[in-house]
């Protein structure tokens, strides 16, 4: 495997990784706080990157656009709860870790379409 492909899987490595911290979070938080709200967020965005994950495998490029896209909306969606908030936990950590995977799914593209 050359390190071009390396950079590929990881890409998708994180793209599944990104889910799964979606999931527990939302999950976490309804523990915590009995936040229907946030259970359902984390699940479906959770799903959401899941399923790109799959797709990863058949169609690289079409779900690493779709999870910029994505990215790009949870990093405002955290990025302004954590405005409102004023705390950095949880939010912005989300949004920090959020940018980190949206920009390993970028060098993923850029290097999947050559």
């Amino acid at each position: 495997m050359g390190i071009l492909e390396g950079i590929v899987i990881a890409s998708q490595i994180i793209l599944l990784l990104y889910a799964l911290l979606l999931v527990c979070g939302g999950g976490f938080a309804y523990l915590r706080t009995k936040s229907m709200v946030s259970l359902v967020a984390g699940l479906s965005s959770g799903a959401f990157f899941g399923v790109l994950f799959v797709v990863s495998w058949f169609l690289f490029i079409i779900a690493m656009v779709l999870a910029i896209v994505g990215g790009i909306v949870m990093v405002v969606f955290f990025g302004l709860r954590y405005y409102t908030q004023e705390k950095f936990m949880p939010m912005g950590l989300l949004a920090c870790i959020t940018v980190f995977a949206t920009v390993c799914f970028i060098i993923g593209l850029i290097v999947g379409i050559f």
